[in-house]
């Protein structure tokens, strides 16, 4: 495992941060607070629904000094997931950003995302970032890839390192005794590498250390905060002008922090946008999905076979070639199946849940309580679909309500 980007993205994220520092200036990097996903920085009742998420993005709205603008959230349901390799990069649709008009900020936030706080908290703090590179007109529209990634260092010069960075790479594990899963969800452009070492760039920055440096270490994931350790040790030997490139005040001049409490100031009453509903209406299973109510499993599935078949295929056309140019016969046979091997290896480290349902088996993220694609709910885990109907049964037992035992009569006194 590389605990630190490649140098040519090393070298690239550190002029991507100058650039911005140079055009926005230290105060925000240096000075607002570092947002953890804890009740202190996000004190208002957390629920997963409309105002639940209107409440976490006024809150990054004010981090990211936004307070001042109007707010909408509409959402979508997408259960899909696309991703992207450039940088160490994948791109989960979870959230979207529709637009700034008329001093209002328009996102949506994908209905069928895990549906704890600190996740929603880290999708909207991207989108977030793109409204503040739209208001203060930082964007780059010759290239979306790059405005992606700018995105992404935007959001660790906001101050949103630690949600972004915990929400490039979440892992996690469930299941008891025979039955066991675990899964690992990516979302973000930038790799989790990149975001702990612009992390580690911010906190040498304004030169934390001790119980607050430990602090923020532990509201890491595990794999980003090794990431960021590995990248404070390396930036410490920095040369002594890179700092001065960055444009960061030299050691004697003082960091004002901007307290919390100036930020946090009360947000306006939540209220439904007329004519548009409930925008979490669905994001339970309704009545109408075939699988309402009853038990459904999650199975382990990976792209092994898929991405072995392309391998093969993949290896026909170097193998036709060689075995045309050097007449050997071998060619034929050595690239097709180094292109199987390729494949499956490759293809058995993508791993996913699936629904057990054979006329489902729709892709069940890793804190989903219900599948999305027939509403069952999701019961625990097994190996194989086959074992569904005998998990189903066990479930049943073990739900069956207890009859209560019938009170025995007492007679009345004499």
């Amino acid at each position: 495992m590389e605990f630190l980007p490649s140098a040519d993205d090393q070298v690239w994220l550190v002029d991507a941060l100058g650039e911005l520092l140079r055009r926005r200036g230290t105060r925000q990097f240096l000075s607002m607070p570092l947002v953890e996903p804890t009740p202190r920085f996000f004190p208002d009742p957390w629920s997963f629904s409309a105002e639940g998420l209107d409440r976490v993005v006024r809150r990054l709205m004010q981090y990211a000094d936004l307070g001042t603008l109007e707010v909408q959230i509409g959402t979508f349901a997408h259960p899909g997931v696309s991703t992207k390799h450039d940088l160490g990069a994948t791109n989960s649709v979870a959230g979207l950003f529709l637009g700034l008009e008329s001093g209002c900020v328009y996102f949506a936030f994908n209905e069928h995302a895990p549906a704890d706080a600190a996740f929603t908290a880290g999708v909207m703090a991207h989108e977030v970032a793109h409204a503040y590179r739209a208001f203060h007109q930082l964007n780059d529209d010759t290239d979306r890839d790059r405005e992606e990634w700018l995105t992404d260092v935007t959001g660790v010069y906001l101050g949103f390192g630690v949600l972004l960075a915990n929400n490039s790479y979440r892992y996690r594990t469930q299941g008891a005794r025979s039955h066991h899963s675990w899964s690992a969800q990516r979302v973000g452009y930038l790799g989790p590498q990149a975001f702990a070492y612009l992390l580690a760039i911010q906190m040498e920055a304004r030169g934390l250390h001790g119980p607050e440096r430990k602090r923020l270490l532990n509201e890491l994931e595990a794999n980003q905060a090794g990431f960021t350790k590995a990248a404070a040790d390396s930036i410490q030997v920095w040369p002594e002008d890179r700092f001065q490139q960055l444009q960061f005040p030299g050691s004697a001049d003082p960091i004002e922090e901007v307290p919390l409490e100036s930020i946090l100031v009360s947000l306006p009453d939540f209220v439904v946008v007329a004519g548009d509903g409930e925008p979490f209406e669905d994001a339970e299973a309704p009545e109408s999905l075939p699988n309402h109510g009853r038990p459904v499993f999650r199975v382990p599935e990976s792209r092994a076979l898929p991405d072995s078949t392309i391998g093969l295929f993949v290896g026909f056309v170097p193998g036709i070639l060689l075995g045309v140019l050097l007449h050997e016969p071998w060619a034929y046979v050595i690239f097709p199946v180094l292109g199987l091997i390729a494949g499956w290896n490759r293809g058995n480290r993508i791993r996913h849940d699936v629904c057990s349902d054979p006329e489902c088996k729709s892709v069940i993220g890793p804190d989903a309580t219900t599948c999305p694609g027939c509403g069952g709910i999701v019961a625990g885990s097994i190996r194989r679909a086959s074992e569904r109907l005998a998990a189903a049964e066990e479930f049943e037992l073990k739900n069956k309500p207890k009859r209560r035992p019938r009170a025995k009569k007492r007679r009345p006194p004499r």
